[in-house]
């Protein structure tokens, strides 16, 4: 589960700033992420996973809408 709250945490940092994606800055931050304690790990990685969830809703309501499908 580690890996995936850093995954999940990077992931929400991306979809914020996408400027983040190089590989220098994500590998600096897993290690970093990878540091915290398993609590803030987890409230980090929930909150990206959270995110994702928003962002593909939006996107399912955007084609839904754009198709006029309910």
């Amino acid at each position: 589960p580690k890996i995936g709250h850093i995954l999940n945490a990077l992931l929400e940092e991306m979809l914020d700033e996408p400027s983040r994606n190089t590989p220098e800055y994500l590998e600096q931050r897993a290690r970093e992420l990878a540091a915290l304690g398993e609590e803030e790990l987890k409230r980090l990685g929930d909150a990206g996973k959270q995110k994702r969830e928003q962002i593909e809703q939006e996107s399912i309501k955007e084609i839904r809408g754009k198709y006029f499908v309910e």
